[in-house]
């Protein structure tokens, strides 16, 4: 079975150090054969989706993977530019299949020639990100995480895939009631959640990142009952 897992820092296998996240402290606890992490820092809900459908995409062993996303925070968002940032960096040592510049917040999501453009991560509080936010309303980042994880369900359900979602926050899913995506809400399975409660608060509520014990915990009484629960694992 080969692990693939996804979601913003929370899930980032690399940073702060190797395994101090949840997907490599699961990659040991299950026994994976192998596994391929694509968790990256300050990265939203339309990038997680993304890098993932388009890496499974690719694949032909559907019935030997076993797929994890933890979603991040709605107000985090991408636009697309097909103007290449010459400055921007290859993340060195790391299989992200992307680039990325601190200064710009530019990222490119697929192995794809560079020049071809590529997506630009927003978050609020990134001063880059100051005219993007200006007319933004909050709702729509709602509205689009939830189109992201129906339309993820969806591929999963269609190779039949092997897969479990969670949230970083319970800020997540804290508007799923709302008008606007009441809709989209009673179509995701949730049954293939391990837990809609946000692994932060969870963990305690601080520090800003759970630590690396906080995180095995997590994968012990959470995320591995789960699995075995569904004979998943």
């Amino acid at each position: 079975m080969e692990l693939i897992t996804t979601g913003c820092s929370f899930s980032d296998p690399v940073t702060p150090r190797p395994l101090h996240t949840w997907p490599g402290q699961l990659e040991q606890m299950i026994g994976a054969e192998s596994a391929v992490h694509l968790g990256r820092q300050s990265q939203g809900n339309g990038l997680i989706a993304r890098r993932l459908i388009h890496h499974v995409a690719h694949r032909q062993d559907h019935h030997n993977l076993l797929v994890g996303i933890m979603w991040s925070g709605t107000d985090r968002t991408q636009s697309y530019t097909s103007d290449y940032n010459t400055d921007c960096v290859r993340f060195e040592g790391r299989d992200c299949g992307g680039y990325v510049s601190q200064s710009k917040g530019y990222y490119q999501t697929h192995n794809e020639d560079p020049d071809s453009g590529g997506w630009l991560m927003h978050n609020p509080h990134w001063p880059q990100s100051a005219n993007h936010y200006r007319t933004w309303d909050p709702v729509q980042g709602v509205i689009e995480t939830f189109e992201w994880i129906l339309y993820t369900q969806l591929i999963m359900q269609q190779h039949h895939i092997r897969y479990f979602m969670m949230c970083y926050m319970d800020q997540v899913l804290m508007n799923r009631e709302h008008p606007a995506v009441q809709h989209l809400n009673q179509q995701i399975d949730w049954d293939q959640w391990v837990s809609t409660q946000g692994c932060w608060e969870w963990c305690g509520s601080e520090p800003d990142h759970p630590t690396q014990a906080q995180h095995t915990a997590y994968c012990e009484q959470v995320i591995v009952p789960w699995l075995h629960n569904k004979e998943y694992a």
